[in-house]
């Protein structure tokens, strides 16, 4: 039989009883390594890789009870947290639609100056034609401005279907419109992206001036798709001689409290502007907001 030899196999001392042994002997109390142990002293036995690795996965496992716990209280903390981060998401995305329609009725009224002349000029032709009616006339001034738009609908005045049937709310819960049942009034229409119009011309009696209003427009940014509430989905513009303006355009928190947004029971009318200029619908959170001081809810 050969003699013992010693061998380091993965960083242990082992003793070879055979060149063809595998896997050599561990050293043991039974077969210490010569010289190499302080007398008296007895190697110690180590645990195998195999045992080693299993007994660490069995360490870091969890049980299906603390699994469950987790779970738990990840719902629980969502539960709280996703309606707040739902309605800040729609309030961001109003926003964005709000600034792309007021983009759409700037450029609408550019275009139809350039073709027929600033709104003070789109009536003026009353005077040729003494027994036209002055509701003739403002809805041939209102066409200057909607046939400068991408209409997927038309309703014009008499036909219904183009806004939401029962009319509209406004923040205090009151009726605000009914555009459907206003034939006389507002011009409807639905544009390609599918934003709601309403429009209404104001005529020409009025001192023809650069701040004179000449006419407004109603605009639901959803269509029919709700809560169908003025300062939430439903905002008003207003168009001037050379501009389209936010209702409450004028910045006044007198304005601001009378008509528009606050406290959050208000009309919602004049937040148009307050959406626009700050960028958030935070009037549906606080109230004490203001155009000179605070104008953000954080």
């Amino acid at each position: 039989m050969e003699g013992r030899k010693i061998r380091r196999y993965e960083g242990r001392l082992f003793t070879v009883k055979s060149l063809f042994s595998f896997p050599p002997t561990l050293l043991s109390s039974d077969n210490p390594l010569p010289h190499s142990l302080p007398q008296g002293r007895k190697a110690e036995k180590s645990t195998s890789r195999f045992t080693l690795h299993t007994s660490l996965k069995k360490r870091a496992a969890f049980t299906l009870a603390e699994v469950l716990i987790t779970l738990g209280i990840i719902g629980v903390v969502a539960a709280m947290t996703m309606p707040s981060l739902i309605q800040k998401h729609r309030e961001k995305v109003t926003v964005t639609r709000l600034k792309k329609v007021y983009s759409t009725l700037s450029q609408a009224l550019v275009a139809a100056i350039n073709e027929n002349g600033t709104p003070d000029l789109w009536d003026s032709y009353q005077y040729e034609d003494e027994e036209e009616s002055e509701d003739t006339i403002t809805r041939f001034a209102v066409k200057n401005l909607v046939k400068q738009l991408k209409i997927a609908k038309d309703c014009g005045y008499e036909s219904k279907g183009c806004f939401v049937a029962g009319g509209y709310k406004n923040l205090a819960g009151s009726a605000e419109r009914d555009f459907e049942n206003l034939n006389n009034r507002y011009y409807k229409l639905v544009l390609a992206d599918g934003t709601l119009l309403a429009i209404e011309g104001y005529g020409a009696n009025s001192v023809a001036d650069d701040n004179r209003n000449y006419g407004e427009i109603w605009v639901d940014i959803n269509g029919k798709a709700g809560p169908n509430t003025s300062g939430k989905d439903l905002f008003l513009f207003l168009y001037k001689k050379y501009k389209v303006v936010p209702y409450g355009y004028d910045k006044t928190d007198k304005s601001l409290k009378s008509l528009g947004c606050i406290p959050k029971g208000n009309g919602g009318i004049n937040c148009t502007a307050w959406v626009l200029i700050n960028e958030n619908m935070d009037y549906l959170h606080c109230d004490d907001l203001s155009w000179t001081g605070k104008k953000t809810c954080k």
